[in-house]
């Protein structure tokens, strides 16, 4: 599993309008990549043909345990 980081806040307070699954999702992608690059593998292309156990160190990485 990646390690996490402290759970300070990125900010103070932030107007209710921030979509925060928004971030959530693309942080997911930008680490789902990044992991990717680290096994040298393609990148995802949107036709199901995703890394797994990528996927699920990613999963794990938001929580989803």
């Amino acid at each position: 599993m990646i390690e996490k980081g402290n759970s300070c806040r990125l900010f103070d307070k932030y107007a209710s309008r921030i979509d925060n699954h928004a971030f959530r999702a693309k942080y997911a992608s930008n680490l789902y990549d990044e992991l990717l690059e680290k096994k040298e593998l393609p990148k995802s292309d949107f036709y199901g043909k995703e890394d797994k156990s990528t996927v699920c160190l990613v999963s794990q990485n938001l929580g989803h345990e």
